[in-house]
């Protein structure tokens, strides 16, 4: 990790430098950020990961960094391992930058012992420039009008996600 800070590139923008034919870097790249696997495509119950994304709340508008929104995650998430949600910037397509200093700021999973859950074992999850009054755990932080979305990651999904008998809703402006 030496060198000029590049954007998540590992490589120059040029395909081609005086020294090197860059399409090892390339591929790479391609793999890591746009590639997929047998799984990701073709998801088996308990292997494997899915990959569930928003840009619009449950009113059909794009989501803003200037307002606040709730995801209610329903109990009994179907995950042999965990879930995660995760936050990146529609500008750069890389994990939200908030200004946080760890990666809570831009990530919340079932993992996380600081989650505050619901009585009946749900979840509510909120994504703006402040955290409802109470909520702060449950939080994550955007900034100025950048626009988001995020990936619902349930890794190792168990049956209940693929015959749709558990699903998860809109986000909701707060």
């Amino acid at each position: 990790m030496s060198g000029r800070p590049r954007a998540g590139l590992d490589f120059d923008l040029e395909q081609q430098t005086d020294t090197i034919l860059q399409l090892d870097q390339r591929a790479t790249w391609f793999y890591e950020a746009v590639g997929s696997t047998i799984g990701m495509a073709h998801p088996t119950p308990g292997t494997g990961q899915v990959y569930m994304t928003s840009k619009r709340d449950s009113q059909g508008r794009l989501l803003r960094a200037d307002r606040t929104y709730r995801l209610h995650v329903p109990a009994d998430v179907p995950s042999a391992q965990f879930w995660s949600l995760t936050l990146y910037s529609e500008d750069t397509r890389r994990s939200y930058d908030n200004g946080g200093t760890d990666s809570r700021s831009a990530s919340l999973d079932s993992r996380d012992q600081q989650l505050r859950f619901n009585d009946d074992g749900s979840i509510d999850l909120y994504i703006g420039p402040t955290a409802p009054p109470g909520a702060e755990t449950n939080w994550m932080k955007t900034m100025g009008q950048d626009g988001w979305f995020v990936y619902f990651r349930l890794f190792a999904p168990a049956q209940p996600f693929f015959d749709k008998t558990w699903s998860l809703p809109d986000f909701e402006a707060v």
